[in-house]
């Protein structure tokens, strides 16, 4: 999973049309699953990549401020959101099943059928 460590790393998946990013932890034990999971899935989840911000890396407190909704929203983790061209789509907190959800209403949201 690629790891979002830098402002710079965050800029640069701006382009993706479509990406989830999940807030992690090292101590939190759901968080823990949901990785092991991802990594046997190839770090996606329903075929969309998945990026990580690791509240427990040094430049995390960097990255905090300059995306302030991660101190503004981010009270429970695993914390997904899920990006579409470099706007916040929508978010969840939970694991995998919850993501699965988060995907399924954004798809049929942003691709309704006629």
């Amino acid at each position: 999973m690629g790891d979002i460590l830098t402002i710079s790393h965050w800029q640069k998946i701006l382009n993706k049309s479509e990406i989830l990013v999940l807030v992690t932890k090292k101590s939190c034990q759901d968080c823990i699953k949901v990785e092991k999971y991802l990594e046997l899935n190839n770090y996606q989840l329903d075929g969309i990549e998945v990026k990580k911000i690791s509240l427990d890396n040094p430049e995390s407190e960097k990255l905090s401020d300059y995306l302030k909704w991660i101190k503004k929203e981010v009270d429970v983790i695993p914390f997904w959101t899920l990006m579409n061209n470099g706007e916040r789509f929508s978010t969840i907190r939970g694991g995998i099943r919850e993501a699965r959800s988060l995907i399924t209403s954004s798809q049929e949201h942003l691709f309704p059928e006629d």
